[in-house]
């Protein structure tokens, strides 16, 4: 899924680059199937938004939150 989506509207590339996703669980479940690093799935604090980190094949994380 990583290669498929178009960052270009929903990514930011500062220091650690990070998307907003609609269906944060999809995209995990599509991301383990495939084959890539993932972390679990938490939140900072209790009631917020979902997030996990996903290393792409270059070796970079990249921080998936739900939207």
């Amino acid at each position: 899924m990583l290669q498929d989506y178009n960052f270009a509207h929903s990514c930011i590339r500062v220091m650690s680059p990070f998307c907003t996703v609609n269906d944060l669980e999809t995209f995990y479940d599509d991301h383990k199937e495939q084959g890539y690093k993932v972390g679990e799935i938490h939140s900072l604090t209790e009631g917020s938004s979902g997030l996990y980190f996903v290393t792409d094949p270059d070796g970079f994380e990249i921080e998936l939150i739900q939207k």
